[in-house]
């Protein structure tokens, strides 16, 4: 990757949708994007300074100084390098989820640890409203009495209602 002035990559950083956060191998938080603030409720100069569980519930939150701790003393990443969906909280209280991916960099020997957190909240509800659709359309083909049998594109019976059922 090409040297990019500070202003630039701040500007880029201050303007990704995503929430990006960094803390130090203490937990500290030493800096926040824009969206980080949106997402959690914080504005940056409640979060900078403070140790990154305050943006975790229970029992993440008094898990977490051990968990980099553990990562310190024995290199063994469950999370460092990887991604995973995980609960945030917000400054309201209110939990929500959350994929976290997080990476480790050493700048002028310090080890810093960068967030990249994404809001699932939305994706979610999405999730809940089409699997209730599905239910509902599930219950009323269950209900019909005219038998219902659907074929996949192969000629293979997918599906059959109880009065298709009943018919043959």
């Amino acid at each position: 990757m090409e040297a990019t002035d500070p202003e630039t990559i701040k500007a880029i950083v201050n303007n990704i949708v995503d929430g990006v956060i960094t803390i130090n191998n203490q937990g500290i938080i030493k800096s926040v994007n824009k969206a980080t603030e949106k997402i959690f409720g914080y504005a940056v100069e409640e979060m900078i300074g403070q140790n990154v569980k305050m943006l975790m519930p229970e029992p993440d939150a008094g898990k977490h100084d051990g968990y980099i701790n553990n990562y310190e003393r024995t290199g063994n990443a469950k999370i460092i390098g990887k991604g995973r969906e995980v609960t945030g909280k917000k400054k309201s209280g209110e939990t929500f989820p959350l994929f976290l991916s997080i990476s480790e960099v050493v700048i002028k020997e310090e080890k810093i640890y960068a967030g990249i957190i994404h809001d699932l909240s939305d994706l979610k509800r999405t999730e809940v409203a089409l699997q209730e659709s599905e239910d509902k359309i599930n219950s009323i083909i269950n209900a019909a009495v005219d038998g219902v049998i659907t074929i996949d594109n192969r000629g293979l019976i997918e599906m059959v209602n109880p009065s298709a059922a009943r018919l043959f």
